[in-house]
């Protein structure tokens, strides 16, 4: 599975614009992700790349700060996968990551109301950066529900883990059927 940002460009154009509602509220912004050419032929590329390799299941990721606003998050892979060339017997995924810190770990969007928004995505992963964010994936987020975290993602390009692999932690997490994933792709050393 390609790093969290591979595939997805970081530069893609933002078009908002704003709805009115009804009785006084205030406008809501609505956006529109637009792709150039350039950036869907470098994300086809990629695919092209990987399939000649042999992956038949791509997961295209979405990553997102902190917590899921309603108000504001926009799925851009909705967006994108329709600009995509169709391949037989290659299956697309839509990924959400969700990097959580201690600002975020009191409430970071993976409530029931936002389940629509979730529902979106095929999987859902979260990035702890905390001891306290990573018992709350282990614990809370990984038990079987519609809101289920899938993936529990460990930041382990950073010179130090930030807390400590609890074996209980991690135990129940794989109980309850999240898996673990490492990162190593900036570990990676250019030639």
């Amino acid at each position: 599975m390609p790093a969290p940002h591979d595939g997805v460009p970081n530069n893609f154009q933002k078009q908002t614009q704003h709805v009115k509602k009804s009785k006084g509220k205030q406008p809501q912004a609505t956006s529109t992700i637009v792709f150039t050419p350039a950036q869907v032929a470098a994300i086809e590329a990629r695919i092209d790349l990987l399939v000649h390799l042999g992956y038949t299941v791509i997961a295209l990721n979405q990553t997102v700060e902190k917590k899921i606003d309603p108000k504001t998050h926009v799925n851009i892979l909705h967006t994108l996968l329709p600009q995509l060339k169709k391949r037989i017997g290659v299956v697309f995924l839509k990924r959400l990551t969700i990097h959580i810190d201690e600002d975020s770990e009191k409430g970071f969007g993976l409530t029931s109301a936002n389940a629509s928004i979730a529902d979106a995505y095929d999987l859902i992963a979260l990035a702890p950066t905390t001891a306290a964010t990573f018992s709350a994936a282990c614990l809370t987020h990984s038990q079987p529900s519609p809101l289920t975290a899938h993936i529990i993602a460990l930041p382990l390009t950073q010179p130090r883990l930030p807390f400590h692999l609890k074996h209980t932690l991690v135990r129940t997490a794989i109980k309850n059927g999240a898996v673990f994933e490492i990162n190593y792709a900036a570990m990676r050393v250019s030639a």
